[in-house]
């Protein structure tokens, strides 16, 4: 089969999103059929991607380390429903809840367990942790009755991780070389840093404030211990044979790394996220796609994006590794679109005019429950669509998907939710919410479309103080600025009436730079670019540091 229409479609995305570049792999039975590399690995000496160049690919580490969990499962080393304590002796999970609503491995896996909100970047250095069990233990605390709320967390797959230790008795990087990696002939991966004599391709993010691809550094440079939840280094090619694995029934040429009753029970639905959109598997998300149940899981960090997925009963598979973080939308048209490519089905849906379906009462501003991402919705020409904006977008304005209703389906065309089927419901208040996505995303609307900003007031006096707050990932950040006679001051997290530099006040706009320091995450450089519009300063504030450039929303009012 030719994929010369994918290979088209991948070079007009990679040009469309600035990408430095990519690799991928696709995979059907029990074979690699097609793989390549594009763009660049380094920017500096134009050193290509491969489909053998290595990759950080985040999150795609969980379902690997959730196959290496299900090993131990095999060798009846735990009850997927027991109390998660009861494996456990050096530390305790804390749960106000245990005795009822106990965590146990299988809430650990489906992200129902009830840990809180992690963005992978807090330093495991924390508190002195020089061990994965020291970790672990400074953070295994519940903030929410396990089972009652489906929230991605970061730690509980940390947690899954030293399990993994436990039950082997050795650590989880030899485990998983023994084990894993070995078995199934991927070479080139490895747990932390990578193998000696590899190095990983660079990564970049794209800045909002020059427009330029700035390097990242890479994780295991930064952070002083690995972490089970993405910490995994890898090419497309290895990632194939893990899916290889996957599709056929955990066994990769004459070696077997799980029976073929655990990969079927790691490929269905565990925890419900909405009835049309699937859930999480053991270390999945299972979602209806297009009329297919697709299996997958995705990476992400502000400095790469990855995505691994298959439609397990037609036995294809597809890896892919972009050395760009928030790399939303190319990630899902391109993953998903060569999903379609293996089955032969068109790479590109269009999405049409919905005038059989009334969007008004789903129009407006929705939050996710994690990673701080907001999505609006409005409605033009008969087409909805929804956004996709903040921490984890490259785009400063956000990335849109178009979306189309198929027989009683939502489904989206182009932007991060392509590919995926969405559910929209109403809770008993009449509170709009949509579910589903790469991830088990759960949208909840706060507000009415907001109206858009009025001119900008270019005589306005923008002497004095001013109060407000700039919404980062990690909820709002309150912040005050004082302007006098060409001067200004800023107070935010570590910032107290901080200097600020760069400072270009003229015109009603005002941009600058100061430093702060956010603790577990380190050392920041904050731009400021906002504007008086309607009586307020409103703008975005760009956090950049050693992973990226982070956009936040900032409105301020004038103090009375």
């Amino acid at each position: 089969m030719s994929f010369d229409r994918l290979d088209e479609l991948i070079r007009r995305q990679i040009e469309t999103d600035r990408l430095p570049g990519l690799a991928i792999a696709l995979v059907r039975g029990d074979e690699i059929v097609w793989s390549r590399g594009y763009g660049v690995a380094d920017l500096n000496t134009n050193e290509p991607n491969t489909p053998q160049s290595i990759f950080s690919i985040q999150s795609v580490t969980k379902p690997i380390v959730a196959t290496a969990l299900m090993q131990h499962y095999e060798r009846a080393a735990f009850d997927l429903d027991a109390p998660v304590n009861s494996y456990l002796s050096e530390f305790k999970v804390q749960n106000e809840w245990e005795e009822e609503h106990p965590v146990t491995i299988r809430r650990l896996l489906t992200h129902t367990a009830g840990f809180p909100v992690d963005n992978g970047g807090a330093s495991p250095a924390e508190g002195g942790a020089k061990t994965l069990w020291e970790f672990v233990a400074s953070v295994a605390k519940i903030v929410r009755r396990p089972g009652e709320e489906m929230v991605y967390a970061n730690f509980g797959y940390d947690l899954a991780g030293y399990l993994v230790e436990r039950f082997a008795g050795e650590p989880l990087d030899d485990y998983l070389r023994t084990h894993v990696f070995g078995p199934l002939g991927m070479t080139a991966s490895a747990f932390g840093a990578p193998l000696p004599g590899t190095t990983v391709v660079k990564s970049y993010f794209l800045s909002a404030i020059d427009g330029e691809q700035h390097e990242a550094r890479p994780d295991h440079e930064v952070l002083s211990l690995a972490r089970p939840c993405g910490a995994i280094v890898s090419t497309v090619e290895d990632l194939g044979r893990f899916l290889i694995t996957h599709l056929n029934g955990g066994a990769y040429g004459g070696a077997r790394v799980l029976k073929d009753e655990t990969v079927a029970d790691m490929q269905r639905v565990h925890a419900t996220l909405a009835s049309s959109v699937g859930g999480m598997g053991l270390g999945f998300r299972v979602t209806p796609s297009g009329g297919r149940t697709l299996v997958c899981h995705g990476g992400d960090g502000v400095t790469f994006t990855n995505f691994l997925g298959m439609y397990p009963a037609e036995r294809v598979g597809v890896a892919l590794l972009i050395n760009m973080g928030r790399a939303q939308s190319a990630r899902s048209v391109i993953g998903n679109a060569a999903l379609r490519a293996l089955v032969g089905e068109p790479l590109v849906r269009q999405a049409r005019p919905q005038v059989e379906q009334d969007w008004s009462c789903y129009t407006g501003r929705y939050v996710s429950n994690f990673w701080g991402i907001e999505s609006v919705l409005t409605v033009k020409d008969g087409i909805p669509s929804a956004t996709f904006e903040g921490a984890f977008s490259s785009r400063d304005e956000g990335e849109v998907s178009r979306l189309y209703r198929e027989s009683g389906v939502v489904r989206a065309v182009d932007g991060p939710f392509a590919g995926f089927d969405l559910s929209f419901s109403a809770a008993p208040d009449g509170t709009p919410s949509f579910f589903g996505g790469l991830y088990p995303f759960r949208f909840a609307r706060v507000a009415d479309v907001a109206a858009a900003h009025g001119p900008v007031d270019e005589h306005a006096n923008l002497s004095g103080a001013w109060f407000g707050t700039a919404r980062s990932p990690l909820g709002p950040v309150p912040v005050s600025l004082a302007i006098a006679a060409g001067i200004a001051k800023v107070s935010a997290l570590s910032a107290h009436d901080e200097p600020i530099e760069e400072l270009a006040i003229g015109r009603g706009r005002l941009a600058g730079a100061f430093d702060v320091e956010v603790p577990n995450l380190g050392r920041f450089r904050v731009f400021l670019r906002l504007a008086a519009v309607d009586g307020k300063l409103a703008g975005k504030a760009y956090a950049r540091g050693d992973f990226g450039e982070t956009p936040m929303p900032t409105e301020l009012e004038r103090a009375s």
